[in-house]
């Protein structure tokens, strides 16, 4: 088992949609799932470091509600919808589902849980792991923990698992 990092993307973006569907009582058009857009583009304004802006020209600061956003590791990656934030691999826009967008640390654990990570997977290997999903009481109150685990880190899943759930 090991950290599998911006491949939870795909994870949390799932959880996102699904309270998406939920929200909307299943009608949805292809623009309600894009969810919010950010323009990813590191700054530093008047000594205060920022990974870009929200749609409405709002900055984002890297200390955000009592953790800190990561820049992506490309740099300025421009405007961003969840399509394009998967695509670039946008670890602000993930870090802001958690923030700002999903209601409960639960449903990101939940959709781990759902695409068979945190356990065996039940095909017949020696030694097979279950890996570690982190569980919601480990991340309430802590924003760092919470935003990293949007992107897998502090979560160890096996490469069969991940076989198994995007294979």
């Amino acid at each position: 088992a090991a950290i599998q990092g911006s491949l939870f993307k795909l994870v949390t973006a799932y959880a996102a949609l699904k309270q998406r569907y939920i929200e909307l009582k299943g009608r949805v058009t292809a623009k309600d799932l894009t969810l919010f857009d950010i323009v990813d583009k590191t700054y530093k304004y008047n000594g205060k470091n920022y990974v870009g802006t929200f749609a409405s020209g709002a900055p984002i600061p890297q200390m955000y509600k009592g953790g800190r956003i990561p820049k992506s590791m490309h740099h300025d990656l421009g405007k961003l919808n969840l399509v394009s934030a998967i695509e670039v691999s946008s670890n602000p826009y993930f870090s802001l589902i958690a923030g700002d967008y999903l209601h409960d640390p639960k449903q990101l654990s939940d959709a781990a849980m759902s695409f068979g990570f945190g356990q065996k997977t039940g095909i017949e290997l020696a030694g097979e792991q279950g890996g570690i999903v982190i569980a919601p009481d480990q991340v309430e109150g802590n924003a760092v923990r919470y935003s990293n685990m949007t992107f897998g880190q502090g979560m160890d899943l096996t490469m069969i698992q991940v076989a198994s759930a995007f294979g």
